[in-house]
């Protein structure tokens, strides 16, 4: 039997508690969650008492360090379709607190958004979810599907303590999860995105040979040497292009040289950001730069070193994934505007589920994601209603009610 969407979507949007919706971004908005150094944990403690109101069953608490934890729990029913839905609960640094319009964990409602570290990327997401299950529950509305939720650690320093761990788990586990769809919560204004970017952060340091300023010409100034690599890098000609994603890119983020004003630099260090498109590997771009350097080495007596600090990889599903379908679907049903699936430009840990787990995930979430990372980060406490609605409508058009 067909799904009404819209009777569903009107159930929902009668018993969604917006006052509760908001009261949960605000709490968890409120729990310093800063990565580095990370410290999710009491992050997992307020998550999981509200899960257990809601009925989740199997929660489950992943600590591969101190204080770094993920959260994962089981909500529906065991005779459908499982889907896993995905966020992550540290933040990046707020930075100087006096350079805030309100302090950035304080969560203040204002002007009909919450202002705070993390509300848009993507602690205001979570809150979207609880209140979405929430409405379902109290609209009395059974499914026959199970919902995943994995609660993580560590995904803005790339997930390695977190989505990684417990995909890493799930294959070694004969009955690890498995599922047949997923969602990342990540900020998207809840439009799909079946693309994202993948990363290569690098450092290149150019070694030369100190010597008195006064008589330079016995030294080789690794800060000259440095700009020549920095030219020949800014002139790199990519040829990958993606029809979401456009082209890749490369940024020298930070450069360190030198001791003193009067001594030929014998050494220069710079940090890298190369982002990927899908089709593009991080073994292919470590190569490319590779081959800039021994270029370098040869044609102009270079003697620089490539280390690569940390890499993701792309990733991307097909347009047409049911799981996208599904997610049109619902925003059809709650009136939203039509719009094509597009890509993420950052990377997200959906690359964990799509490429281990073999998982199709959508990124979707409430929040723009131009706020994430920023000063003065926000959420319009809307979009976060919206948000709730269209998982609502998601969870019932993908798990199936009873």
């Amino acid at each position: 039997m067909a799904i009404d969407l819209q009777e569903v979507t009107r159930q929902v949007a009668r018993h969604l508690d917006r006052a509760q919706l908001v009261a949960w971004a605000q709490e968890l908005i409120q729990i310093d969650t800063t990565n580095p150094p990370g410290n999710e944990a009491p992050a997992v403690a307020w998550l999981e008492e509200r899960l257990e109101a809601l009925g989740f069953t199997h929660l489950r608490r992943h600590e591969p360090a101190p204080r770094r934890v993920s959260l994962t729990g089981d909500w529906g029913g065991s005779d459908g379709p499982t889907l896993i839905w995905n966020g992550h609960l540290d933040v990046v640094p707020a930075g100087d607190p006096t350079a805030w319009r309100f302090p950035p964990f304080a969560a203040h409602l204002h002007e009909g958004r919450i202002w705070g570290r993390g509300a848009a990327d993507m602690k205001g997401a979570f809150a979207s979810l609880l209140a979405a299950i929430d409405a379902l529950q109290r609209a009395g509305i059974r499914l026959r599907g199970r919902l995943h939720l994995q609660a993580v650690a560590d995904e803005e320093m790339l997930g390695m303590l977190g989505t990684k761990v417990l995909v890493e788990e799930a294959l070694g586990e004969p009955a690890g999860v498995r599922a047949d769809a997923a969602i990342c919560g990540e900020p998207t204004g809840l439009r799909p995105m079946v693309a994202a970017r993948g990363l290569l952060w690098a450092q290149i340091t150019t070694l030369g040979r100190s010597a008195h300023a006064s008589t330079p010409h016995p030294g080789v100034n690794a800060i000259t040497k440095m700009a020549r690599v920095i030219e020949a890098l800014e002139a790199l000609p990519f040829t990958a292009h993606h029809p979401l994603l456009g082209p890749p890119t490369l940024t020298v983020a930070t450069i360190q040289g030198g001791e003193k004003a009067n001594m030929v630099p014998d050494r220069c260090r710079i940090t890298l950001d190369r982002r990927l498109v899908p089709g593009e590997t991080v073994e292919g771009a470590r190569q490319e730069l590779e081959g800039v350097l021994a270029r370098l080495r040869d044609e102009a007596a270079v003697d620089a070193r490539l280390e690569v600090l940390e890499a993701a990889e792309p990733s991307e599903i097909p347009a047409e994934t049911p799981m996208v379908q599904v997610v049109q679907a619902a925003r059809a049903a709650l009136g939203l505007e039509p719009v094509a699936p597009g890509g993420f430009p950052g990377g997200t840990d959906a690359r964990f589920l799509i490429r281990q787990l073999g998982v199709p995930t959508v990124i979707l979430g409430p929040g723009d994601l131009a706020q994430a990372h920023t000063t003065n980060e926000s959420v319009a406490v809307e979009e976060l209603e919206e948000g709730a609605l269209l998982y609502a409508v998601i969870l019932a058009a993908f798990l199936k009610p009873e």
